[in-house]
């Protein structure tokens, strides 16, 4: 519904269609070309009326790369009271010329806590989360929650990338143009 929003500014269909996906994304927001909120849907509930703003440094990013999804982590949201995770696209027409909205998908962090129980893992495997400082966002053990993943001694991107013994602790991956480590 976003692909025509920003023509024709129906704010109860784009309401209707990011209800559909509250499961997956519990809060949806559509931002006009100023980073301004325009509708966001939060647990099924539609506000239109905050004076919401994306920050200058969220909008660089998203338009330095169209129509790709930047992630970042907010350690407070307010909606939720916690850690999120936050994908943001700016969508841009297929030939570069035509503006389509900036549609915001906002995860609790703690959504993924059955991901990291420790009944789902096999022996001696560990599922962690971090921000990109190692600070661990999620742990199937709640103390160990901000606490550096490896000591500030330490050099944790090196850490993470050297191997250990025959098999690679760690993988990584490029994620929304970043060397990204898991």
């Amino acid at each position: 519904e976003t692909n025509e929003f920003h023509i024709y500014p129906r704010v109860a269909v784009l309401e209707k269609s990011f209800d559909e996906h509250m499961a997956v994304f519990p809060k949806l927001s559509y931002f006009d070309r100023q980073g301004e909120l325009v509708v966001k849907v939060l647990n099924g509930r539609a506000y239109t009326e905050q004076q919401t703003v994306l920050s200058a440094e969220t909008l660089q990013k998203v338009f330095t790369q169209p129509n790709l999804v930047v992630i970042s982590v907010d350690e407070n949201d307010l909606d939720f009271a916690s850690p999120v995770i936050v994908l943001t696209q700016v969508r841009i027409g297929y030939f570069g010329d035509e503006f389509q909205g900036i549609v915001q998908a906002t995860i609790p962090v703690a959504n993924f806590a059955g991901l990291f129980s420790k009944r789902h893992l096999d022996e001696g495997i560990e599922l962690v989360l971090t921000d990109a400082e190692g600070h661990i966002l999620l742990h199937s053990q709640p103390d160990k929650i901000y606490l550096p993943l490896i000591p500030a001694t330490t050099n944790w991107l090196a850490e993470l990338a050297r191997p250990k013994g025959e098999h690679a602790a760690f993988g990584q991956r490029i994620i929304s143009g970043e060397q990204s480590y898991y």
